[in-house]
Order: structure tokens, then sequence, then C-alpha cells
């Protein structure tokens, strides 16, 4: 690929805030351009960009939308494994319970049997 170099005009200081702000979230400017380059060609930006009123169109906004929608989206995928977890550690736990109680089961009939022979000869003796 190669590479080009691409400018253009801006107010100075929106452009000196914008690479301010690029440098305190750990980017730079031109990364974050590229990025919306690369974003605006594979429609992943709101459509609201590509009208005549695009330089009033409010960005924040937009990006919040879009990060309140990604975030919603994940939550539900989350919800949905998460019930998909809770449902399979319900089932492992009743079949925990269901083992437990067959051994106690085991176990209580065991321990009968002698006392029933016990029983048995003292009725048979009265």
């Amino acid at each position: 690929m190669v590479s080009k170099l691409a400018t253009f005009r801006t107010d100075s200081d929106i452009w000196d805030s914008f690479q301010d702000k690029a440098k305190s979230n750990g980017t730079n400017a031109s990364a974050l351009l590229q990025r919306f380059v690369r974003d605006y060609l594979d429609d992943k930006l709101d459509s609201r960009i590509d009208s005549p009123a695009a330089p009033d169109v409010d960005i924040q906004a937009m990006i919040d939308e879009t990060l309140s929608s990604k975030i919603k989206e994940l939550r539900e995928e989350f919800e949905e494994h998460e019930a998909i977890m809770v449902s399979r550690s319900q089932k492992a736990f009743e079949e925990q319970i269901k083992i437990f109680r067959d051994e106690m089961d085991e176990a209580i009939a065991t321990a009968k049997k002698p006392l029933l022979s016990v029983m048995r000869e003292k009725v048979i003796a009265a």
C-alpha cells in the first residue's frame, strides 16, 4: 500500500485542541483521521455525516449514540451468555443434588437392613 500525505485547512485552535485531546486519549490526530476515513469508507459512520449540514452535526452526540448502541448490544450478548451459564450451573447443581440424594437413600437403606433384622428377630421371639 502506497502512503499519501493528505492536508486540509482548519481553525488552528480547533486543531490544537484536537491534537491535545487525541494525545490525552493515548493516540494522535493522524491515527484518528485515518480511522475516520476507513470507517467512512466502510459505512460505519452515521449517515448524517454526508448531509450538507455536516459541519453542524453534533459529532459527540453521534459518538455517544453509537457507543450506547454498542454497549446495549454487548450487554444483551452478555446477558444471553450469563443466562446460559446460570442454566448450566443450575443443571449441574441439580445433578449433584440427585447424586447426593441417591447416595443418602442407599446409605439409609444399608443402615436399615441390620435394624430390620433385629426387629424381625424380636417380633418372632415375642
